[in-house]
């Protein structure tokens, strides 16, 4: 087998997925490190230092470096409107997971917000009632749940920001790039995708597999939808729910138990 025949330009925009990949690993090196700290440091001053640093450092991996990266390797629209992809994959969606296009219509209906809303009082009241400090949920993540009131406008940003943010990196730029370098389209989305689960190795092991398949269903919206801003709405509220609305409702309820 012969050298693969790699002109100017196509060495050009692994240069540009090179270097954003280089970001990318080394924040969730860092972040893996932090999280650690954090669980050490209970202390209210250092938690909201924490919490001021990572949204920097959010804002630099998942907004400059991608949006940089989109705008240099030209990808903008095959990042935001798949349709090629889109076309090619729908199939093999629908047959692994029984979602279709119209599906995603009834998707966030109000039954299921209610549905979703008696969940979150369940699911936070639970430990309450039987006095312990754990937290249900898939994978370690509860030293970055807020603790008090003054916590939860960072976390929302937080939330937001991851959700928008992710979704440009591994939904949008990472496949769109792939794609452009000539990786078949299963491949394009399955790299990406396995990157989005081994970055949240903070997690634990439990934790990377609910993000993988959490991963999986927001790869399934975005290209069923054909617009990544559908993936990132539906990715924003995920993690508003786990970040933002599940400590909220929980801080309320702690507060009637002890009041009663």
């Amino acid at each position: 087998m012969g050298i693969p025949d790699l002109h100017i330009p196509d060495l050009y925009t692994i240069a540009v997925a090179s270097a954003a990949i280089a970001m990318l690993v080394r924040h969730v090196a860092a972040g893996t490190r932090h999280v650690v700290v954090l669980r050490r440091n209970p202390e209210p001053e250092f938690r909201a230092a924490w919490f001021a640093a990572r949204l920097r450092k959010q804002a630099l991996t998942f907004f400059v470096t991608p949006i940089l990266a989109l705008t240099l390797t030209g990808t903008w629209g095959q990042a935001f409107h798949p349709a090629m992809a889109s076309a090619m994959l729908t199939p093999t969606i629908t047959a692994l997971t029984g979602l279709t296009r119209a599906d995603l219509a009834d998707f966030l209906n109000i039954p299921l917000l209610i549905q979703l809303g008696v969940m979150i009082v369940v699911i936070e009241l639970i430990p309450l009632l039987l006095r312990s400090r754990r937290v249900i949920g898939l994978g370690n993540f509860a030293a970055l749940r807020p603790r008090t009131p003054r916590e939860l406008p960072p976390a929302l940003v937080l939330a937001i920001g991851a959700g928008v943010g992710e979704e440009l990196m591994f939904r949008g730029f990472l496949p769109a790039v792939l794609l452009t370098l000539g990786l078949p389209p299963q491949a394009a989305f399955l790299i990406p995708l396995a990157g989005f689960a081994a970055g949240h190795v903070y997690q634990g092991p439990v934790g990377v597999l609910a993000t993988g398949f959490a991963g999986a269903m927001l790869t399934s919206i975005y290209l069923l939808s054909g617009n990544l801003f559908v993936a990132m709405a539906c990715h924003a509220t995920i993690d508003i729910v786990g970040l933002v609305l599940r400590p909220a409702v929980g801080m309320i309820l702690a507060r009637i138990l002890r009041a009663r």
